[in-house]
């Protein structure tokens, strides 16, 4: 319990940090109260939120809330689900809890308020799924598409989930995925092609936009994260039955499948790999813990347990010196209120953002230009 306290406070009362929390605020200060609320309507920069998210934070601004205590508020019933989530998935809580922040929770969190909503809505949906009970399900899910559309998935992949799936399709699957990945294969420019050249004016203006997007840049650096996923793979779906998992969990091992198709299967697409495989923590979560209590021989329990721990303090420790900043910046500002030290704030997280992109991602220009499309659809 004192872990999620430590855990609601630390997210919950981050300020400014993170690049879209800008965004949310001014937000969050144009929305009306309810007496005043006339619809859902796009703000002063154009967005458009989901209705969920606008909704709890026209009635949090009612009952006379700031953005900061609507944040926190937001930040502790996550900490209460996630509390109830990790002891009915995960033998071992703090493993558990230590895994998922490092595993994108930190990012979740930190950036998407409101996307961290539908994930841990899921997580809790999950029970349902190994039930067999539909309907809880999808009404769970249908309010975390309330707070972020890409919940939708959930909706899509409700068969996959429950399917009992043989070892032999499971892995044809990951086989594909480490195929598109290490050979680079461009499979979405050539869909969004071809959408382009049999649609309608509407959706050839959105996928232009696709195509000029600054962030839409190809991730295809083999790094520890995917050492990490690899070693998984053996783990929980090659030969579980040798390491104590010979009735491994059904639900969670297609969770962690699903990630691992999120991973290695849309890295052409860096954005899209960061938001989707941010969906399926979950699974690998709560999947190593179960093994560590399984497995007979204490020396591999040791050895596990510290490179995932060890992993997850370097993966959450590169992370925090930009945090850290933003995080003493965001409070100086809301302290003394000047608007040159809140200018200068917006420009260091636009910068971290816009380098954390060079980093994470190989700079592939897009081999089709809009002149081509444009002449291949005619």
């Amino acid at each position: 319990m004192l872990v999620m306290v430590a855990f609601a406070c630390f997210f919950g009362l981050k300020g400014f940090v993170g690049h879209d929390n800008i965004f949310f605020y001014n937000a969050f200060e144009d929305w009306p109260v309810l007496q005043n609320f006339h619809g859902f309507e796009n703000t002063k920069d154009g967005t458009l939120y989901e209705p969920g998210y606008t909704f709890a934070s026209i009635l949090a601004k009612t009952v006379g809330m700031s953005f900061w205590q609507f944040q926190f508020l937001g930040s502790a019933i996550d900490a209460i689900i996630l509390y109830h989530v990790f002891r009915r998935e995960a033998p071992i809580f703090t493993l558990a809890l230590i895994i998922y922040i490092a595993m994108g929770g930190m990012l979740l969190h930190l950036e998407q308020i409101r996307n961290q909503h539908g994930v841990v809505l899921f997580m809790y949906a999950l029970k349902y799924v190994r039930e067999k009970r539909p309907l809880p399900y999808l009404l769970i899910c249908g309010f975390a598409i309330c707070m972020h559309y890409t919940s939708v998935i959930y909706f899509v992949i409700y068969p996959f989930l429950a399917m009992e799936l043989s070892k032999r399709t499971k892995i044809i699957i990951v086989v594909v995925c480490l195929l598109v990945f290490f050979l680079q294969i461009h499979y979405i420019d050539g869909f969004m092609s071809l959408m382009y050249k049999f649609s309608g004016p509407s959706i050839q203006d959105k996928i232009e936009r696709y195509f000029r997007g600054e962030l839409l840049v190809s991730n295809y650096v083999f790094s520890v994260r995917h050492v990490i996923m690899l070693m998984s793979v053996y783990f929980f779906i090659i030969a579980p039955e040798k390491f104590g998992l010979d009735k491994i969990d059904n639900t969670l091992q297609n969770v962690f499948l699903a990630s691992v198709v999120t991973v290695f299967g849309f890295c052409e697409l860096n954005v899209l790999e960061n938001r989707l495989s941010q969906l399926f923590i979950v699974g690998i979560a709560a999947l190593y813990p179960r093994m560590l209590v399984e497995l007979p021989v204490k020396l591999y329990k040791q050895l596990i347990a510290l490179v995932m721990i060890g992993y997850s303090f370097m993966r959450v420790g590169s992370a925090m010196k930009p945090y850290y900043f933003e995080y003493h910046t965001s409070f100086q500002v809301t302290k003394d209120g000047q608007q040159k030290k809140w200018d200068e704030y917006c420009r260091f997280v636009k910068m971290t953002t816009d380098e954390a992109h060079k980093v994470r991602a190989t700079q592939t220009v897009k081999a089709k230009t809009l002149d081509q499309l444009k002449r291949d659809s005619k």
